[in-house]
């Protein structure tokens, strides 16, 4: 007897049945739900009875004295069949299943238990097979198996993305300039970005499980924990600004973002750093009310003198009308000069992004500066010295309208407040500063250099007058718009901008200016301009301050 796809299993053997219970046993064999099949010790069929032949289709007349490998589907290897029939022959039992071949072609999976008979001798006289059909146990089996690959593979692949989206998440978390916390149902931070830690100084073992609340001010815990809670109850976001404290205690402004995760009602919360844009607003609260005064000033000259001419026209001189018209044009001069300071200040404000420059040519620059204000200082008699590094060694990547600013701005001041007869000395050149914070090469004892420049290479400008000089008191408000200090008394016109333009303009492009005055021995300014890429190629020390150009 030749099953297909065994998996066998040794058993006891069973002994012919005595005469009294044969009637009795072929009465079961018959009626049987099982298939069940009798062969010789040969494996040729003796006897199949009728659950046999309705499930394969076979009837014992047409396969008697045949074995049974006309069921065989190709299922099963000639080695298992060899393992099958060496149990069986041995008197064990063989226990496995069959996938089969019926009569029509169709396909059918059998449980089977094949046993050998024994005579009173103990010899083998035949082999039974008790066949159960379990085609549709082997179905859902199947679907179950394939229904667990599919639901294991979606498990994977939603795994996968879980893990993607997770990794996502972490990388923004990570990469985020603001500080995000999550928040859990006991109002304690679960969770914290690297920016939190950045932003308030505490560490993650730190922030975790700490209340919520842990960076506000005091004064702001309540509208914090407010906004929070509304959150929670709303279910929708909410926005707060407050003032936060760090852990060495120092304040500054926040806006905090409040939304919900729907899945465990936790709380995230965003927290923006809004120090500078606070500051913003005072700047320029501040600046329109000056700008509203210094404009209101000149504006209001020109009122009273226009209201002086139209109503005493007939009774002025000629040379009061002349005076009069003069004092119009020079009231509109100054007008204009801040107005133009303004929008200078504006434009600056409106290229805070990082931009690409071509390479800009810085000696010429100030030559041309000096060309144009050549005028002014002819009518006082001063003479005007350039000092400057061979050509073309002064390159930077730097916006060309601000650098002629800063020279504009310099030297016009220095020729407006030294007197007639006097001397500006305008020097150019570069500097590399070391990572310890020096130049590489010795520069002569009057050269500034600010302790605050970075590692690299600059571009030095120096204006240097034997004017009136700055009084001590006034050299720290300098750089600060519309400050004119002593000058405010004097007859010497100016707007208070010019700089503050020039500071604004050097902070942005990550340079710097020094000054250094005496009253009544001149003044001498020193800024420093980072060459950027397009200057590398010319990096020089400036130690040769003595070569006129």
């Amino acid at each position: 007897m030749t099953p297909d796809s065994p998996r066998s299993q040794p058993g006891p053997h069973h002994d012919l049945p005595s005469g009294e219970t044969t009637l009795a046993l072929a009465k079961a064999v018959e009626q049987s739900s099982s298939s069940i099949v009798v062969t010789d010790a040969a494996g040729r069929i003796e006897y199949v009875n009728p659950k046999f032949t309705h499930l394969t289709g076979y009837t014992l007349a047409e396969i008697k004295g045949q074995t049974p490998r006309f069921l065989k589907s190709g299922h099963t290897s000639p080695e298992e069949y060899a393992e099958l029939w060496r149990t069986i022959t041995s008197g064990n039992e063989w226990r496995g299943e069959f996938l089969n071949r019926k009569k029509n072609g169709e396909l059918y999976w059998e449980q089977a238990s094949i046993s050998p008979v024994l005579d009173g001798e103990g010899s083998i006289t035949h082999f039974v097979a008790v066949k159960e059909d379990i085609t549709d146990r082997k179905r859902i089996e199947s679907d179950l198996a394939r229904l667990n690959q599919e639901l294991e593979a979606r498990v994977q692949e939603r795994t996968a993305q879980l893990q993607s989206a997770n990794q996502r998440v972490t990388a923004i978390l990570d990469s985020a300039s603001d500080a995000i916390v999550l928040i859990d149902d006991q109002d304690h931070i679960d969770l914290s970005n690297p920016a939190f830690s950045r932003m308030f100084g505490y560490q993650d073992d730190e922030a975790c499980g700490a209340p919520a609340v842990i960076g506000i001010a005091p004064e702001h815990v309540q509208d914090f924990l407010f906004a929070l809670r509304r959150t929670r109850t709303k279910g929708s976001p909410e926005h707060l600004e407050a003032r936060a404290q760090r852990k060495d205690g120092s304040i500054f402004d926040v806006s905090c973002s409040f939304g919900v995760v729907r899945h465990n009602g936790h709380i995230v919360c965003s927290i923006h750093d809004i120090t500078l844009i606070k500051e913003a607003e005072r700047l320029k609260d501040r600046f329109v009310s000056m700008v509203n005064h210094e404009l209101r000033t000149p504006l209001s000259a020109i009122v009273v003198i226009t209201e002086t001419l139209s109503n005493y026209y007939e009774r002025l001189s000629d040379d009061k009308r002349v005076a009069k018209i003069q004092q119009i044009a020079e009231q509109t001069r100054i007008m204009n000069e801040l107005i133009e300071g303004v929008l200078d200040m504006r434009r600056l404000a409106l290229q805070r992004t990082q931009r690409s420059y071509p390479a800009l040519d810085m000696c010429a620059v100030v030559r041309r500066t000096i060309a144009d204000l050549q005028m002014p200082s002819q009518e006082k008699r001063q003479e005007v010295t350039l000092v400057c590094i061979p050509e073309n060694l002064c390159i930077v990547r730097q916006d060309a309208t601000d650098m002629r600013q800063i020279w504009r701005n310099l030297i016009g001041n220095a020729i407006k407040y030294t007197p007639e007869d006097g001397h500006i000395t305008v020097r150019i050149g570069t500097v590399k500063i070391d990572a310890a914070g020096a130049p590489e090469d010795a520069l002569e004892p009057s050269f500034d250099r600010p302790a605050e420049l970075a590692q690299g290479s600059y571009v030095v400008g120096q204006v240097e007058d034997d004017g009136h000089g700055i009084p001590v008191e006034n050299q720290q408000h300098l750089f600060e718009r519309f400050y004119r200090g002593w000058a405010t008394a004097s007859h010497i016109p100016g707007t208070g901008l010019g700089l503050a333009l020039v500071k604004e303009i050097l902070d942005q492009c990550g340079g710097h200016i020094l000054v250094s005055s005496e009253p009544g021995y001149g003044s001498r300014f020193t800024f420093f301009v980072p060459v950027g890429e397009a200057g590398e190629a010319a990096e020089r020390v400036m130690s040769d301050w003595g070569a006129e150009a």
